[in-house]
């Protein structure tokens, strides 16, 4: 391939990915010099993502799928950025300011207090006994907030997080369009899905704004789920779940009192949305709850 090409990185057509793994290097992006931007293509057949077209315009860049590379290819001259944001380092505080004198379109009057949750994706992972929160925090005020209903159109996406007073999101890539932003006003905070889930994010979002985890983290626990395994989107489950309930409250997120009655409730329900199997998701349940009460935690 004869020409100048600026290297993007690995791009996987993922919401998450394609932010974190494959716009740090575009700022780097030079039309008077570059014919483009390669990236190294996952082996797949996925269609991508329309913002993935709006990604590269951020930095002046243009969308060309037949630049993503999925096989060897002898390209004449390739060049290499040093990577704005490093995945659970968060950004360097240059590519942090020259996000900030980014512009861009802004959409107006979009909620306050946003909420991104994965009640609607339970079978892609999430915690079970997430509904029993997310009822709480919609009746509280905040507006349930699906990205996936934007993935055409970046700009709403960022403007959800920009124009935000308040974000509570569950542990997974919803966020990662913060990566695309300098500073935000909004206060942040996070249902976790599993120990440590933090560390992919914490850094990313506390060098722009607030960082509060709902509960202990530590206290969740993610077991085998449908394929088998424990993965990305196997079910998680809280031992002790009104510590989180605990900090909505103290933190005036919500009101009201923690009713684990009402929350097993939601959490076997919860169970028996990912598995579609009632015996499956009992067996699953009454392990958790076995955990639960030998931490002295009271189970219903």
């Amino acid at each position: 391939m004869p020409g100048r090409y600026l290297y993007g990185g690995p791009l996987k057509y993922h919401f998450g990915h394609i932010i974190a793994d494959a716009s740090a290097r575009l700022y780097a992006y030079d039309p008077s010099i570059h014919q483009g931007v390669v990236f190294a293509g996952f082996m797949n057949d996925m269609r991508p993502p329309g913002l993935i077209q709006q990604i590269p315009s951020l930095f002046g860049a243009e969308w060309n799928e037949n630049l993503v590379v999925k096989s060897p290819k002898i390209i004449e001259t390739l060049d290499f950025a040093v990577p704005g944001m490093i995945n659970g380092l968060g950004p360097t505080d240059w590519y942090l300011d020259l996000l900030s004198s980014k512009t861009h379109p802004i959409y107006e009057n979009t909620p306050k207090d946003i909420f991104y949750g994965r009640t609607h994706i339970i079978r892609k992972g999430t915690l079970m006994g997430e509904t029993y929160f997310s009822k709480k925090i919609v009746e509280s005020g905040f507006v349930y907030v699906t990205p996936e209903d934007y993935a055409s159109d970046l700009y709403k996406q960022l403007s959800y997080i920009h124009n935000a007073s308040r974000i509570v999101f569950t542990e997974g890539s919803s966020i990662h369009a913060i990566d695309l932003l300098g500073k935000v006003r909004a206060d942040v905070f996070m249902l976790p899905r599993r120990p440590n889930g933090s560390d992919m994010f914490s850094n990313h979002i506390k060098k722009r704004t607030s960082f509060k985890i709902l509960g202990n983290e530590q206290d969740i626990i993610r077991l085998e789920g449908l394929n088998g395994t424990n993965s990305p989107s196997s079910p998680s489950y809280s031992l002790n779940p009104s510590l989180i309930m605990d900090d909505l409250v103290q933190l005036g997120l919500v009101k009201g009192c923690f009713d684990i009655k009402k929350f097993e409730d939601d959490e076997r329900a919860d169970a028996k949305s990912y598995w579609l199997n009632t015996d499956v998701a009992t067996e699953q349940i009454s392990r958790v709850r076995v955990m639960r009460s030998g931490m002295g935690v009271r189970s219903n």
